[in-house]
């Protein structure tokens, strides 16, 4: 009869580290995805991030209702006095990753509807994340030339984060998206170069984000298979 228990409480021990396993592999592929069709005021935060220019300049967020291709459009206005080129972030303010809870970012997908609604100076659009007072914008540039100016372009890309972010504004940080990181804001910047003075302008009708994470483990599965595992070694010991 002891025997029988000790391979019991063996084969248990056994069924818990398989389930925890199992759990562990399934939730490896997990996807959530961010859509923003609406860009309600207030949602989205924008700023100059650097530049060279004659004198100050200003970044406004608008939202134009009925606007856009599958409903409202943001707005992104940017003024300048004089000959001026500058980056400008915008940032979903209303949605952020915490590494500590959420679990460890391991792509981002991204789909975006914009054009360019001003004069047809060059415009560029990189995906871009700040975490803290850091702005870590990605590698590739999609830019739109003056042949495009007021046509809707669709643009959709996958990247690494651990890789695809490089250059930065704001402190000297580096992009931590373990659990001690901090808070990951998600969004783009906007390069305009070479731009004579006055307004120019540029529309977003759709962003998507598919987030591919490795979620945080459960403390309790974590726990029972231990448990599980020590009853084995436990019985073990009797038998001998």
């Amino acid at each position: 009869m002891q025997c029988l228990n000790i391979r019991a409480s063996q084969s248990i021990g056994v069924l818990f580290l398989a389930s925890l396993a199992s759990t562990t592999t399934t939730a490896s592929a997990a996807v959530v995805t961010v859509l923003d069709t609406t860009f309600a005021p207030g949602t989205w935060q924008a700023s100059i991030l650097g530049g060279n220019s004659a004198g100050s300049t200003t970044v406004g967020l608008s939202t134009q209702t009925g606007a856009g291709i599958t409903g409202n459009a943001q707005t992104v206005t940017i003024n300048g006095p004089g000959l001026y080129s500058f980056n400008s972030g915008c940032f979903k303010g209303d949605y952020a990753w915490n590494p500590a809870t959420d679990g460890l970012l391991t792509g981002i997908g991204w789909e975006t509807w914009h054009k360019t609604t001003g004069p047809s100076e060059f415009a560029g659009w990189r995906l871009a994340v700040r975490q803290g007072s850091t702005t870590f914008v990605g590698n590739s540039s999609y830019f739109e030339p003056a042949l495009f100016a007021s046509q809707w372009q669709r643009r959709t890309g996958a990247v690494d984060p651990a890789t695809a972010f490089s250059a930065t504004w704001g402190p000297s940080a580096t992009l931590d998206l373990g659990p001690t990181g901090g808070l990951v804001h998600f969004g783009f910047v906007l390069t305009r170069g070479d731009l004579a003075a006055g307004t120019r302008f540029w529309r977003h009708s759709f962003f998507k984000l598919d987030l591919t994470y490795e979620p945080v483990p459960a403390p309790g599965a974590i726990a029972v298979a231990l448990l599980g595992l020590g009853a084995g070694g436990t019985c073990r010991r009797r038998r001998r």
